[in-house]
């Protein structure tokens, strides 16, 4: 926490903003429990934060964390009165500070540390307790390669602190935190001044961005040129107004900001493990991305790699390599909220410990909206649809290979063959293939806009097993913490077909299918082998069972989806050109999930009649998502199902109501 006075209208204020972490969880309790006794001003160093905290949906719809959470806690006097605590606590260590260690040098069995050629001492272990490019520069010439492996693996996010003081309360506010929903350039507004108790004026409030409006705004976060800082700023205290539910312009126009890039800021990814250590270089890495992404994680980490060094340093003379941790373990994705996994998240950490991975299933709630299955297959429903309309005339199979504007009219062809003229086409597919048609169509603003989608590839795995799989309970579950499943439905269940085989599909995370991605046309067999064997052993781990103990299944069927779901999305039911009379329809521009795709045709289908019948005067008033900028889309790696609002149904009804 900084404090800054400040100086205006003749009025002098002492703000109390926080850069980073604005409050910790309990589950670390004995080390928090000490601080909360601690008598410094009889206070204690730490409180209690009793003030509303919640979610906040765009609009200004705030939800509060129901009492049953853990308990939030604050520093009284900032976040690192408590690192200067632990030092009084202890007469071994001798911290130098400021001190910014620039080469780290192994010589005659002892770690040589320098700053700017300055000697700093020698050490028998070190440990590095930072990440990002100033820790990937220390270790690319300290001959620790494992180590510096690791650390190159992790994968950072950027963020930008926007610190505010207003003269007067924000209004509608009746919050002191909220992580916001739906808004690009906002993922936390928390009121300081409320939460640290200091009445009166100004009103100071931590404004964190979301992690994708850090990537798209990224600069030198040593030198931010002064045009970023402005756009930034005015994004941000934007996205607070619309997350407000504000008219624009109407935010109260604050008297004091402060804005700051984090550009190493939060993981993507972790290898779940509380320390690393190399033996053999006498290196330790601690830090709260090794667990997750909050100040509980940190403190059990370097709690972790602490014990460990004295262990090893202590019995290490037989077997140093058995002192070996987390030099081999592959990052998984990182599962949390844009600035860390407050509140109440159990660490993963203490899961991967306690748990061994073991599935936590716990069953959606009666009071989630129902979900439904085709009897026949979902091809069923489609056919269903064609039956009910007799001005359709559908050719299948038919791959249009060229679409040639001529004499107001549209001319397509698959391979050369002539498939007929239309007054205007509709493309309802994604990725490479609609591209590809595009790039030559004359249709610059649509291929534009297909362009910006971001798109997953996930892997597909049929499987069928003689007996029913052990340890299970449900019939679908969307699975946590495994890299290579993200999805398990059992379709003999689910069908209702009685007997054998027991037959499911397993997807895998997007994550997953990044690193095997293949041609999916012609997949290799061994990356085939590979993805199979993967994503078995993941089901595996899911459900907790010994290695190697899921039965085998008699019969697998892979499948790569290549451009599977969206990453982002203009959020519009459809996209139309007036001027070249093309539109694009698809689940992608409002969601993922079949009641998305459904909305999008009729929209699309409804305003080329409208079009047809009454664009004559302005065909331009016809124009549809042209321009739209795509933002990034919250669900599950298979996608927003189940019960899960539409998008679009939320945008309509709601204008830009907050997920």
């Amino acid at each position: 926490m900084c404090k800054v006075f400040l100086r205006s209208f003749g009025k002098r204020w002492e703000l109390g903003l926080t850069l980073g972490s604005d409050c910790i969880t309990c589950m670390f309790g004995k080390m928090v429990e000490q601080w909360r006794l601690s008598i410094p001003s009889e206070k204690g160093l730490v409180r209690e934060w009793k003030g509303a905290v919640g979610e906040l949906e765009v609009g200004g719809s705030f939800s509060q964390f129901p009492p049953s959470s853990p308990p939030r806690y604050i520093a009284v006097n900032g976040m690192r009165s408590l690192a200067d605590s632990l030092l009084l606590e202890s007469r071994l260590a001798n911290v130098v500070r400021p001190c910014w260690i620039s080469k780290l040098e192994p010589l005659n069995g002892m770690w040589h540390l320098s700053e700017n050629g300055t000697p700093r001492g020698q050490f028998d272990v070190i440990v590095i307790a930072h990440n990002g490019k100033c820790a990937n520069r220390l270790l690319s010439s300290s001959g620790l390669p494992l180590v510096a492996k690791q650390m190159k693996k992790l994968d950072l996010s950027s963020i930008w602190a926007l610190l505010a003081a207003f003269d007067d309360p924000l209004p509608t506010v009746n919050f002191e935190g909220a992580f916001v929903k739906g808004v690009e350039s906002l993922s936390w507004m928390g009121n300081n001044s409320a939460k640290l108790g200091n009445g009166g004026t100004p009103h100071c409030w931590t404004f964190f961005s979301t992690a994708a409006y850090g990537k798209q705004n990224k600069v030198p976060q040593e030198n931010i040129p002064t045009v970023t800082a402005e756009k930034v700023r005015t994004g941000m205290l934007q996205g607070v107004e619309i997350a407000l539910g504000l008219p624009e312009g109407s935010l109260p126009k604050p008297v004091y900001t402060r804005l700051q890039l984090w550009g190493a800021a939060l993981p993507k990814n972790t290898p779940a493990v509380p320390c690393i250590f190399d033996p053999q270089g006498r290196a330790g890495i601690c830090g709260d991305w090794l667990l997750g992404s909050n100040l509980e994680s940190a403190g059990i980490s370097g709690e972790a790699l602490g014990n460990h060094i004295a262990d090893y340093l202590q019995n290490s003379e037989a077997n140093p390599e058995e002192f070996a941790i987390g030099l081999h373990d592959r990052p998984s994705p990182l599962a949390g909220h844009h600035i860390g996994q407050f509140p109440g998240l159990t660490s993963v950490g203490e899961k991967h410990e306690a748990e061994a991975y073991q599935l936590l299933f716990s069953q959606f709630p009666p009071s989630s909206p129902p979900r439904y299955i085709a009897v026949n297959g979902m091809r069923s429903l489609a056919d269903s649809l064609l039956l009910e309309s007799r001005l359709a005339n559908v050719v299948r199979p038919c791959w249009i290979s060229k679409l040639e504007p001529l004499n107001g009219m549209w001319h397509l062809s698959e391979n050369g063959t002539p498939r007929g003229q239309f007054d205007v086409i509709v493309i309802a597919h994604n990725g490479k293939c609609a591209n590809h048609l595009l790039s030559s169509s004359g249709l610059p603003l649509v291929a534009k806009q297909m362009k910006k989608l971001d798109l997953s590839s996930i892997w597909a795995l049929l499987a069928a097993f003689d007996d029913p799989l052990p340890t299970v309970n449900f019939e679908g579950a969307f699975v946590k913490g495994v890299e290579s499943l993200s999805w398990m439905g059992n379709n003999s269940a689910k069908l209702g077909n009685g007997g054998t085989p027991h037959c499911w599909t397993f997807f895998s995370t997007a994550a997953y299918g990044k690193q095997n991605k293949v041609p999916q046309e012609n997949i290799p067999t061994v990356t085939s082998e590979k993805v199979r064997t993967g994503m078995l052993q993941g089901v595996e781990i899911a459900l907790g069972l010994p290695e190697g103990s899921l039965p085998k299944p008699v019969y697998t069927r892979l499948q790569l989806w290549g451009a599977a779901l969206p990453k982002n999305t203009p959020a519009v039911p459809c996209i139309f050109d007036p001027q070249g009379r093309a539109g694009i329809c698809g689940d992608w521009l409002l969601g993922s999930n079949l009641e998305s795709a459904a909305i999008s045709g009729e929209a699309l289908g409804n305003h080329i009649a409208d079009y047809l019948q009454n664009s004559e005067a302005n065909p331009e008033e016809f124009a549809i998502g042209l321009h739209d900028r795509p933002s990034p889309l919250a669900g599950h790696h298979i996608g927003q199902f189940p019960g899960l609002t539409s998008v679009g149904e939320k945008h309509e009804a709601e204008a830009y109501q907050l997920l």
